[in-house]
């Protein structure tokens, strides 16, 4: 997870040249960070799809809000969010259940 989150972050970092400005360097650890919860939803489901989609959610929930936080693209946006985060937690809860009964040892993982 250190890994990907950390080049998920670092593969925003030509957006400070792209456009953003100085500005854009907010983006690298927020990007790392927005990378754990990608990562859950891989894990979590299996399946690349459900990260995606939830990476999509983001961008649009971000990108829709050009009105700075008036109108109807506003609260959209705040929904999408919000449904991303909420995903997130619930995908962290059910990983963390699932590895309590998880062991690793040298020989093998084991589901206890």
């Amino acid at each position: 997870m250190l890994w990907t989150t950390l080049a998920f972050g670092a593969l925003h970092l030509p957006n400070v040249l792209l456009g953003t400005g100085l500005a854009g360097l907010a983006q690298v650890p927020l990007a790392a960070l927005v990378g754990v919860t990608l990562y859950l939803f891989r894990r979590g489901f299996g399946a690349i799809v459900p990260a995606m989609v939830a990476h999509g959610l983001w961008d649009i929930s971000t990108f829709l809000d050009l009105n700075h936080g008036t109108g109807g693209a506003h609260d959209m946006a705040l929904y999408g969010t919000l449904g991303v985060a909420l995903a997130s937690l619930i995908a962290l809860v059910v990983l963390m259940r699932h590895d309590r009964g998880v062991v690793v040892t040298p020989a093998s993982i084991e589901q206890r």
